[in-house]
């Protein structure tokens, strides 16, 4: 009910510019004649306050009218985060993401985001990513937030990471482990270094301000 209140507002407040639109083209129209005609001061005058009047109830509508047209904007802009807050929900989750989903799931989500670079599909993009990853890879991009890494240092982390969870990572090599980061952008190789990308450093302060990281 509010919303068919709210459109007919808008219409009615459309048609009343429309309206004074055309009322001030007549008036300019009828002063142009009357300056032309040299008619005396006075109604030049009564013209020129009846243009005024009408200009500012005309841009006070204006106003009005781009105020109702933002609020709507809000309204879409809320309703689609609504929309993909529910999407997130639906994200699948991995309890334990196995390397065939890194190896799969990440390159298809990658591509995904490439698509588009919206906010929605960024948050969708992260959520996705912090489900594929392991607490052991989050551990090295921390680290890499801090400073570089040589592959030799990446292999002692990984190396350490593997001693513990030996079942886990059973199948795994380094380059595995890395697959997800170079994959999803979020770590980039340069010479003998790794390190974080704007990507990388976005998605670490995304998992921040979910609390999913300390």
């Amino acid at each position: 009910m509010n919303k068919q209140k709210d459109w007919l507002l808008f219409v009615i407040k459309c048609l009343i510019i429309i309206t004074l639109v055309f009322c001030l083209i007549l008036l300019f129209s009828t002063l142009s004649r009357s300056l032309n005609q040299e008619n005396n001061i006075l109604n030049i005058f009564k013209y020129l306050i009846v243009i005024i009047i009408l200009q500012s109830i005309f841009f006070a509508l204006i106003l009005t009218l781009s105020k109702d047209f933002f609020d709507f904007l809000e309204k879409i802009k809320q309703k689609k985060l609504q929309k993909y807050a529910v999407e997130i929900k639906k994200i699948s989750v991995y309890s334990t993401p196995s390397l065939k989903d890194q190896l799969h799931y990440s390159k298809v989500n990658f591509n995904e985001f490439q698509k588009s670079k919206k906010q929605k599909d960024k948050i969708i993009f992260f959520e996705r990513t912090y489900n594929l990853i392991l607490n052991e890879q989050i551990e090295i991009l921390l680290t890499l937030k801090n400073s570089r890494l040589t592959f030799s240092q990446i292999n002692k982390l990984f190396e350490k990471s593997k001693n513990l969870e030996i079942e886990k990572f059973k199948h795994w090599t380094t380059e595995d482990f890395l697959y997800i980061f170079l994959q999803s952008k979020l770590v980039n190789k340069t010479n003998k270094n790794y390190k974080l990308t704007k990507i990388g450093l976005a998605f670490l302060d995304y998992l921040k301000k979910r609390d999913y990281i300390s």
